[in-house]
C-alpha cells in the first residue's frame, strides 16, 4: 500500500512546485505594487485605485501563463537539459564501454523504453541522474560513480548487477518524469527573475520622475527607500524561511519517489541488481542519505524494500 501511494508523490510535487513559484510572485510583486499605490494615493483617484487592485491581479496571471509557456518551449526545446548535459558526452561515442553500452540497452529492454541517451559525466562526483525534455531523455552518470562501483566490487559479474540497478533506477525517475517539479520551478524563477528587472525599472524611472517636482521630491525619497526595505525584507523571508521550507517538503517527497523507483527497478530485473547497486552505496564514507534534509532515505530501508521481489511482466 505504501508503494501504491508513492506514485502520487509526484503529481503532489508538481502541485507544490507549482504553488511556490506563485509565492515567489507574490514577493517580487508586493513591494512594487504597494509601491505604486502609495503614488496612486496621492491623488486620491478612488477608480483609479481599484483599477490598479485589478492590475495587480492581472499580472500575477500574466505571470504564471508566461510561466507555462516558457516551461513548455523548455521541455520542447530543451533550454535548461542543454546547460546541465553541454560537458557531457554520449557513451556510445567512447571506446572501451562496451560493456556498459551493452548493460544499458539490456535494461532499456526491460523498461520498454528506447530513445534513451547515455551520457558520461567527467567527475569525482559519485553521482547519478536522469533527465529529459519532450522530445529527449537522458541518463547520465559519472566517472566517479562508474569507478566506485568498479572498486565497490571485486566479481565482475556483481560490477555489471550493480550498474543495471543503477541504470534502472534512473529509467524509474525518467518514465514517472521525476524532474518536473525542479523545472516547473526553475522557470518560475527565471520568469521572476525577469520581471523583477522590469518592475525596478518602472518603479526607478517613476521616482526619479517624482524627484524632479517640488512637490513630491520627499515623496519620491519614501517611496524609493520603503521599496528596498520591503524588497529586501521579502527576499529574506523567501531565502530563509520559505525556500527551506519548500525544500524541506520537496525533500521528504523526493525520498519517496526513491523507493518508488527502487521498487519499480526491482520488478523490472528482479532485486539483486537493485540490492547490488545500493550495496555500493552503502560503503561510501560518511554515508548522509538517512538525513531528514537528504533527498535519499536511509540505504538500509531501501534495500530491505527491494529484498526478494521478483521481476514481473
Amino acid at each position: 500500500m505504501k508503494v501504491l501511494a508513492n506514485y502520487l508523490v509526484n503529481p503532489i510535487s508538481v502541485i507544490i512546485a507549482t504553488l511556490f513559484t506563485f509565492i515567489n510572485f507574490l514577493v517580487i510583486l508586493l513591494p512594487f505594487y504597494l509601491s505604486i499605490i502609495s503614488i496612486i494615493l496621492i491623488g486620491e483617484d478612488t477608480q483609479t485605485f481599484i483599477a490598479s487592485s485589478s492590475i495587480f491581479i492581472y499580472t500575477m496571471l500574466f505571470m504564471f501563463i508566461f510561466t507555462v509557456a516558457y516551461l513548455y518551449l523548455d521541455l520542447f526545446f530543451g533550454f535548461t537539459v542543454k546547460g546541465i548535459i553541454k560537458d557531457c558526452i554520449d557513451i556510445n561515442t567512447l571506446e572501451n564501454f562496451t560493456i556498459h553500452k551493452e548493460l544499458f540497452e539490456e535494461t532499456l529492454k526491460e523498461f520498454d523504453m528506447s530513445d534513451v541517451k547515455f551520457l558520461l559525466q567527467e567527475s569525482n562526483e559519485i553521482n547519478a541522474y536522469a533527465i529529459s525534455t519532450l522530445r529527449k531523455e537522458y541518463v547520465i552518470i559519472t566517472s566517479g560513480m562508474l569507478e566506485h562501483i568498479g572498486n565497490s566490487f571485486e566479481n565482475i559479474e556483481e560490477q555489471k548487477l550493480a550498474l543495471k540497478g543503477m541504470i534502472a533506477h534512473e529509467l524509474s525517475h525518467l518514465l514517472n518524469l521525476d524532474s518536473l517539479p525542479n523545472l516547473i520551478l526553475l522557470s518560475g524563477q527565471n520568469i521572476a527573475y525577469y520581471i523583477s528587472i522590469a518592475l525596478n525599472f518602472i518603479v526607478n524611472y517613476l521616482v526619479l520622475i517624482l524627484s524632479y517636482i517640488p512637490v513630491t521630491a520627499i515623496l519620491s525619497l519614501i517611496i524609493s527607500v520603503v521599496f528596498t526595505l520591503m524588497q529586501k525584507g521579502l527576499n529574506m523571508l523567501y531565502i530563509y524561511i520559505l525556500h527551506p521550507s519548500y525544500l524541506f517538503v520537496e525533500r521528504f517527497l523526493g525520498r519517496l519517489n526513491e523507493y518508488r523507483s527502487d521498487y519499480q527497478s526491482a520488478e523490472a530485473l528482479s532485486w539483486k541488481p537493485i540490492y547490488f547497486c545500493l550495496s555500493s552505496i552503502i560503503k561510501l564514507s560518511g554515508n548522509t542519505y538517512q538525513s531528514n534534509f537528504s533527498t535519499h532515505p536511509n540505504t538500509i530501508s531501501r534495500m530491505l524494500l527491494i529484498y526478494k521481489v521478483q521481476k514481473t511482466e
